[in-house]
């Protein structure tokens, strides 16, 4: 009874989909905005490597560190990797919003490691 209007040959398949620029900015966008709330100084840049870190302020173990940095580089870049090349909305937003969580996670840790690091003389 209803049918949906023919779609031109040249949309989208999916119109509702988010496009790759719009995937790849709004990626750097989360990244950029945690790393500088993390430190905002010019020399935290040699930090970087230990980025993930605030997720050991939440593990119960600190003491396989090196195992919490590798596997939170490795999460990081799977979500990556899945926020730019999925092609359905719902993926895209699903997996965003579980980086967002985790950069804020990381962020919030990171913020404790350092001001217990402040406090060393």
């Amino acid at each position: 009874m209803f049918n949906a209007l023919p779609r031109p040959s040249n949309a989208p398949s999916d119109a509702r989909a988010v496009t790759g620029s719009r995937r790849a900015l709004l990626l750097a966008i989360a990244w950029v905005t945690a790393l500088l709330i993390t430190c905002p100084s010019p020399t935290g840049i040699m930090l970087l490597p230990f980025f993930p870190a605030g997720l050991l302020f939440w593990a119960a173990k600190p003491g396989n560190s090196e195992a919490i940095l590798t596997f939170g580089w490795l999460l990081y870049g799977v979500l990556c990797v899945a926020i730019l090349s999925s092609q359905r909305r719902l993926l895209f937003y699903l997996f965003y919003a579980v980086l967002v969580s985790l950069l804020l996670t990381n962020v919030a840790g990171c913020h404790h490691i350092l001001k217990g690091l402040s406090q060393i003389h």
